[in-house]
């Protein structure tokens, strides 16, 4: 982590993923408590945004470092969880959501509440260009995706 901080200092922003399914809560309460330190040395608050499926990871961020960005990953297709205000509760400002859950007025209303939104527009690349320009004109803050080269030429394309 050290190595990528220090490459990324002052370039880009870094999205950190705290991982706990499949892990103990003791390692990945340690991963972010490491993590913590490290952004500490570099002082790269500005920089960061630590992200998680678990509220509870990221209420333990907001512990360990009360001015951490957070965003909470929300693929709840059901809506039962309320992630959104669980978000909202602990001041998180990133709402990172499954690309069928996007629509006009759900990101309205994040940004209504102050959030901004992320999401990825599937890895298929048949209608690439179509889904990047809806969600772009549904008011998408962020594109996350596994193929930046793929979206780079298309968004070249559209925008």
């Amino acid at each position: 982590m050290a190595e990528a901080l220090d490459f990324l200092k002052g370039k880009a922003r870094l999205n950190i993923e705290v991982k706990t399914s499949d892990t103990t809560e003791e390692l990945w309460k340690t991963a972010v408590r490491g993590a913590v330190v490290e952004i500490d040395k570099r002082d790269m608050w500005e920089q960061v945004i630590f992200s998680s499926f678990s509220p509870e990871a990221l209420w333990y961020v907001k512990e360990l470092k009360p001015e951490a960005a957070l965003g909470l990953l929300d693929w709840d297709l059901t809506r039962e969880n309320n992630n959104k205000q669980k978000l909202l509760d602990m001041g998180g400002k990133y709402w990172l959501l499954h690309g069928s859950l996007l629509s006009e007025e759900v990101i309205s209303e994040a940004h209504r509440q102050g959030l901004e939104v992320f999401s990825g527009v599937g890895d298929d690349p048949d209608g690439l260009e179509a889904r990047l320009k809806a969600a772009l004109d549904m008011g998408l803050d962020v594109i996350a995706t596994d193929h930046a080269g793929e979206v780079w030429e298309a968004l070249k394309r559209i925008l």
